[in-house]
C-alpha cells in the first residue's frame, strides 16, 4: 500500500508539474502547404489557446516567431482570455501583431467585448482586429 501511494504521489506531481510549467509555455511552430488557385502564396499564422494574463516570455517571444515568420494573415482562435480583468494585457498583445491581410479572431471573445477595446462587439464567427500594415 506504501509502494502504490509513493507511486500514485510522483504520478500526480508529474502531471502537475506538466499542467502547470511545461504546457502552458509550449510554443510550437509547424509548416504546412495547402494547394489552391491563388496567384501567390498566402502565409497565415494560427494562434490559439493564449491564455493571456501577462506580457511574459512566452509572450514576447511569439511576437518574436511571428516577426520572423512574416505571415500575410494572423488568426486568433479559442481561448485567447480566461479572465476579464487581464483584457487590457490582451489589447497590448493584440495591438503588437501586425500582418498585410490583418489580424482576424474567432471564438471565446465575448469577455473582452463586453468592456471594449479593439475586441468589441464581437457577435460574429470572425472578427478583423487589425488593419494591414
Amino acid at each position: 500500500m506504501k509502494r502504490f501511494a509513493i507511486l500514485a504521489s510522483v504520478i500526480l506531481a508529474s502531471v502537475a508539474g506538466y499542467a502547470f510549467f511545461i504546457e502552458p509555455n509550449w510554443l510550437e511552430v509547424t509548416h504546412h502547404s495547402v494547394e489552391m488557385n491563388l496567384s501567390q502564396p498566402v502565409k497565415v499564422a494560427h494562434l490559439t489557446d493564449l491564455h493571456l494574463h501577462r506580457m511574459g516570455k512566452r509572450e514576447r517571444e511569439v511576437l518574436s516567431i511571428l516577426s520572423k515568420e512574416m505571415p500575410d494573415l494572423i488568426v486568433i482562435t479559442g481561448d485567447t482570455l480566461d479572465d476579464p480583468n487581464f483584457a487590457p494585457i490582451a489589447f497590448e498583445f493584440i495591438s503588437r501583431l501586425s500582418a498585410p491581410l490583418g489580424v482576424w479572431a474567432s471564438g471565446r471573445l465575448k469577455e473582452i467585448g463586453r468592456i471594449g477595446g479593439p475586441l468589441s462587439m464581437i457577435n460574429r464567427p470572425m472578427k478583423k482586429l487589425t488593419r494591414g500594415c
